[in-house]
Parts: C-alpha cells; sequence; structure tokens
C-alpha cells in the first residue's frame, strides 16, 4: 500500500466523496418542478369531474393515465368539468390528472 492512501483521514475522504457529488450535480443542474395533481371524482361519456386543482384555467389541457388528454371546460368551486380529447376507457375515479 502506499503511503497516500494510509495518510487520508475520514474527514478528507468524506470531503472527496462530496466534492464529487457537487461536480456530478453541477453538471447535471438539478431543477425543481412544481405540478398540481388532482384526482377525477367522476368519469361520463367524453367528460371528467375532477378535484384538486385550484389553479386550473378554462381552456387548460389536462394529462389523463395513459397519456390521455382532456380540457377544462366549467370550473366550478369543488370540481372542474373535463371535456376528454381521447376515449374515457380505463379511465376510473380515483385516478390522478395534472
Amino acid at each position: 500500500m502506499s503511503s497516500e492512501k494510509l495518510s487520508k483521514t475520514p474527514k478528507s475522504l468524506l470531503e472527496g466523496m462530496f466534492g464529487l457529488y457537487d461536480d456530478v450535480l453541477g453538471e447535471k443542474g438539478a431543477e425543481l418542478k412544481v405540478e398540481e395533481v388532482g384526482e377525477i371524482v367522476e368519469v361520463g361519456e367524453g367528460t371528467a369531474y375532477v378535484r384538486g386543482l385550484p389553479n386550473v384555467r378554462s381552456d387548460e389541457l389536462l394529462r389523463f393515465p395513459g397519456g390521455r388528454m382532456g380540457m377544462a371546460f366549467n370550473l366550478e368551486p369543488d370540481r372542474v368539468a373535463v371535456i376528454l380529447l381521447d376515449h374515457s376507457d380505463d379511465i376510473d375515479a380515483g385516478d390522478q390528472v395534472s
């Protein structure tokens, strides 16, 4: 073993590891993304009612499970009526919408 490996203290080893993590994170450019997530409360033919999206705007596109899309239509105090732009197969009450 070389004397260099034996002379490293736990503190210097940790500083080296954290320095490496800082380098990697600096290259990746960590980014936070805030997203509201609502819950489907009712699904009909071509429509869905969603709660939990207080900042949604009329005509805003919403993403449903499976990548399906819908458009916010009627903004009510406790829920939003959404026109589904895709078929409603496999979309159920309790699913999340963003």
